[in-house]
């Protein structure tokens, strides 16, 4: 049909104008243009038209009232309303199809003319209210607003017809009391004096589908033929009414079935939770119009159902609550008995919860749905309608296979969503574990964990706290999704969820932290700043001790199940092996700048063997070991009863003193405990600690916060001590600092031992050459002396020879010219000086003779068969004389001293004596050879001078 466009534009309506007139939306009206309900043409840019006789021809045949004045309402929303329009009628007519209402218009029209009646009116009855409802009516008048009034079963016309099921006439129908008709069916009658009235029963198989009713003016009388034949009509016309009902059923059926594999593909077309809920809730509504729904879920392992989803309420979604306990409610029963729980009147049934709820929505009828799929109960789906609904078995059975395609929709997105949370989650720890392995900085790591369990839980805010070495408490340290630094405080045991986990060492959650009564008030504030409903905390162990805790929070009344109980475990296990990392890789630090710093102590103290500079060294290296401000090396005396201050490093300037000396027994208990044991001693607060309670701590001009007393050891015995003082700061010293401090009076002790073993030494070394000094020189003065022993034994014997020869000379000289020059030199040889040379000469040995040489007689010498023998015989000579040993000028003059061969001495002092012995030797022999004296006998010699 070809259609001019000027004249369509006045005559033709678009599909979103035909969809606010049914107050549908526009996938709606395409969807019956499409399956040829309504005929449209196609404009050429591909948009329908809708001609205004075609539309009005639709609205009429599936009874869509006229639009109304005033503001439309707004068309429905969403891809699922209006879908199954046609199939699901709403109101008291839900079971009266288009079809059949087009049948009931031929059926009163035809009674009409059958039995040329002014009126007639086909009356519907309605199983689910007991009523008799006009469906159809047709004849003078405005009949048209007939259609739709009701009245109840039993009253007027056709309700006793109905009820005594047989035709009754009455001759005038408006005057009889006994009869009640509708509004407006009385002045309608009335105005045309349609006073006679007959009405009969619509049966088929013994089943009351009705009533016929017709009217006609005051006065006529119906005969049983016509009666019979109305009678015969109506039999006729209930089958056809039978017939068209169960053709209108089976094709609803079918248009309920194409409307289910619909509603399966849209929830099939998408795998997102919150997709798929809104999608089970809006295709809900399409089988049951104008109802609201909540839709609710069942994790795995829990006996209660979650609220996830909520379509068509007034009140908030979770003003009720936003969980129920398996047998609590209509929902919670129908769970429980894995079947259908309706209710025509909710808030008189006493299985319904929440009754104040129920009437602030103005909720009259409910039916909850267990979601089934697999053997398995997925959730639940409460629909509610605001007016009174007959759940009907046909109804129920149909919901019942929508809910189970819904489980089924739902149990896949949440299969879908586990995966997706698997992967995530195996992605997470693979780059948590890739993260732990490249780096060992805590930090980063843990704020990646709490950034991870804030993720994978879909937790509001998360947050780890870490233990302090030594401490009983945890800080919170890290946190994600916290909008404030509110959380940052100190967890003690006991206290709060997180002191719950350090009692217990497991995981602890609640739903309500506030009114949960198992929680300590002492964190309510930081919780309330922060919004904070539900609370999941688990313990962060390492070889079952508690290094830290890790939490997730959420701000609405979403509680935390176990899959995230599961999550958090892992990941706290993840945090614990970076814990535990970090720990082992600040150790090898800590161990290393110990080993590096007891390195430089020996470097240091040992490069110097001066005690006051090593003492300042070990002050200076203790005081940057260890962080403090000042310290003081002190000495102790051999006694140990007074200390003295050797060296110090950033002593300050009001403690300075040139000499300082107390004696130990003034010193304060912690430091004479410190002496007395041998170990170090610490206090962390010296004001509070009653063992630094002491007129020496107190009387300071600087009073120290916190000190440490090393003393130093050596050989078990204290020799001194390092005292290390902070001035401003209470420091706690650990045991790794007290053995490192250790190490450090160990390098001091041992430096100082070296540098008084140094001392030591040099003193000995002086010692030593000084000795070595006068042995040296008393052999040199007695080498000394024995050659000019040697020197004036010779002189002498000279002075003696000439002497002798010149006396000689002078006795048997007669010459006085010859004898004046001899008694010259015989005055020369006797005079005083010439043996005082002499003397001088053997002095130092002693060898030399004292006194000028006597005169001597010749033969005496020759009796004694000997050398002349007098006071100028050296000492050791005649010692030598007196053993036996032969004189030194009997031997070989050719040797030395002890034998060896002139000339190989091993010094000169070697050559000097041999030289001597020589000359001694020669003068005697001459001697005697000139006083006719017996030559000596030739001395032994030895081997090698005989060669």
């Amino acid at each position: 049909m070809t259609i001019r466009t000027s004249d369509t534009r006045r005559r033709t309506l678009t599909t979103g104008e035909v969809a606010a007139r049914c107050e549908v939306s526009i996938g709606a009206v395409k969807k019956w243009i499409r399956r040829g309900k309504l005929r449209a043409t196609k404009t050429p840019g591909g948009h329908f038209r809708v001609l205004a006789d075609e539309f009005e021809r639709f609205r009429a045949a599936y009874r869509f009232p006229p639009a109304a004045p005033g503001p439309k309402r707004p068309a429905a929303t969403g891809g699922q309303a209006g879908r199954m329009a046609e199939a699901a009628p709403t109101g008291p007519e839900a079971e009266w199809t288009a079809e059949l209402a087009q049948a009931g218009d031929l059926a009163v029209r035809a009674v009409l003319g059958l039995l040329h009646a002014r009126c007639a009116a086909l009356e519907r009855l309605d199983p689910a209210s007991g009523q008799l409802v006009i469906v159809a009516a047709a004849g003078d008048g405005d009949t048209g607003s007939w259609i739709g009034r009701a009245v109840p079963s039993r009253h007027g016309l056709t309700g006793r017809a109905v009820a005594e099921r047989r035709p009754i006439c009455f001759p005038d129908l408006l005057n009889d009391p006994t009869l009640t008709l509708p509004p407006g069916v009385v002045e309608g009658l009335a105005g045309h004096d349609c006073r006679s009235a007959v009405a009969v029963p619509l049966m088929s198989g013994g089943e009351v589908l009705g009533g016929l009713f017709l009217a006609d003016v005051g006065g006529r009388v119906f005969p049983e033929a016509e009666l019979g034949l109305l009678a015969a009509f109506a039999d006729c016309a209930a089958t056809a009414f039978e017939q068209a009902r169960l053709h209108a059923a089976a094709l609803g059926r079918v248009r309920q079935l194409a409307g289910l594999v619909d509603v399966n593909r849209t929830l099939t077309g998408t795998l997102d939770p919150g997709q798929v809920a809104a999608a089970v809730l809006e295709a809900a509504q399409t089988l049951l119009p104008d109802c609201a729904g909540h839709l609710w879920e069942l994790p795995p392992g829990l006996e209660e159902l979650r609220l996830v989803g909520t379509r068509g309420l007034r009140v908030e979604p979770d003003s009720p609550s936003p969980r129920r306990r398996l047998g609590e409610g209509l929902v919670g029963t129908a769970v429980l008995t894995r079947a259908p729980v309706a209710t025509t009147e909710a808030r008189e049934d006493s299985r319904a919860r929440y009754k104040e709820w129920l009437a602030a929505e103005g909720v009259v009828s409910a039916i909850a749905l267990p979601l089934l799929h697999a053997g398995q109960v997925w959730g639940a789906l409460s629909l509610f309608t605001r007016a009174r609904h007959e759940f009907l078995p046909d109804e129920v059975s149909l919901l019942e296979s929508f809910a189970a395609q819904a489980a089924a929709a739902i149990a896949n997105a949440r299969r879908h969503a586990e995966t997706v949370q698997g992967r995530r989650e195996s992605e997470i720890l693979a780059g948590l574990t890739h993260g732990i392995g490249a780096s060992l900085d805590l930090d980063t790591v843990l704020q990646r964990v709490a950034e991870a369990a804030r993720e994978l839980c879909r937790a509001d805010q998360s947050h780890i706290a870490v233990a302090d070495p030594g401490e009983a408490g945890m800080e919170v340290r890290y946190w994600a999704g916290a909008r404030s630094e509110s959380w940052k405080f100190r967890i003690e045991p006991g206290r709060g969820i997180g002191g719950q986990v350090l009692t217990t060492g497991r995981p602890f959650r609640t739903d309500d932290y506030a009114a949960d009564p198992r929680i300590t008030r002492d964190y309510l504030g930081p919780a309330r700043a922060e919004g904070v409903v539900s609370v999941l905390a688990v313990p962060i162990q390492i070889g079952g001790l508690l290094e830290g805790l890790l939490f997730v929070a959420n701000r609405t009344r979403r509680p935390f199940g176990d899959a995230e109980e599961a999550i958090l475990l892992r990941l706290a296990d993840h945090a614990a092996i970076a814990i535990r990392n970090a720990g082992l890789h600040e150790e090898t630090e800590r161990r290393l700048r110990e080993t590096e710093g007891l390195l430089g102590v020996a470097h240091t103290v040992g490069e110097s063997l001066d005690p006051a500079e090593i003492a300042r060294r070990a002050a200076r290296q203790t005081t940057l070991l260890l962080g403090g401000d000042t310290s003081i090396v002190f000495g102790l005396d051999d006694d140990g009863e007074h200390a003295t201050a050797i060296a110090g490093y950033h002593v300050p300037p009001a403690l300075r003193r040139s000499a300082f000396r107390v004696p130990v027994a003034e010193f304060p208990p912690v430091v004479r405990e410190a002496i007395r044991s041998g170990r170090p001693v610490a206090s962390t607060d010296v004001g509070a600690d009653p063992r630094c309670d002491h007129p020496l701590f107190r009387t300071m001009a600087v009073p120290p916060r916190s000190i440490l007393f090393a003393p130093l050891l050596s050989r078990g015995q204290v020799r001194g001590a390092i005292l290390t003082y902070w001035w401003n700061e209470a420091r706690r010293i650990t045991a790794e600092q007290l053995r490192l401090v250790q190490g450090v009076t160990a390098h001091t002790v041992l430096a100082l031992d070296n540098a008084r073993l140094y001392a030591q030494s040099q003193r000995a070394l002086e010692d030593l050459k000084a000795a070595q000094e006068r042995v040296v020189r008393g052999e040199t003065l007695r080498a000394l002396g024995e050659l000019a022993g040697g020197a004036a034994h010779h002189l002498n014997n000279l002075l003696a020879i000439i002497y002798g020869r010149v006396q000689l000379l002078l006795r048997h000289e007669e010459a006085e010219t010859r004898r004046r020059p001899l008694e010259v030199v015989e005055r020369a040889a006797r005079r005083d000086d010439a043996g005082a040379v002499a003397r001088r000469r053997g002095g130092p040995g002693g060898a030399a003779r004292r006194d000028p040489p006597a005169r001597r007689d010749p033969g005496r010498a020759r009796r004694s068969g000997g050398a002349p023998r007098g006071d100028h015989e050296p000492r050791a000579q005649r010692r030598r004389r007196a053993s036996g040993r032969r004189p030194h000028h009997a031997r070989d003059p050719e040797r030395g001293k002890h034998g060896r061969a002139l000339g190989h001495g091993h010094g000169r002092g070697d050559d000097r004596r041999g030289a001597a012995a020589r000359a001694r030797a020669v003068l005697h022999d001459q001697g005697r050879q000139e006083h006719g004296a017996r030559p000596q006998r030739e001395p032994r010699r030895g081997p090698a001078a005989r060669g």
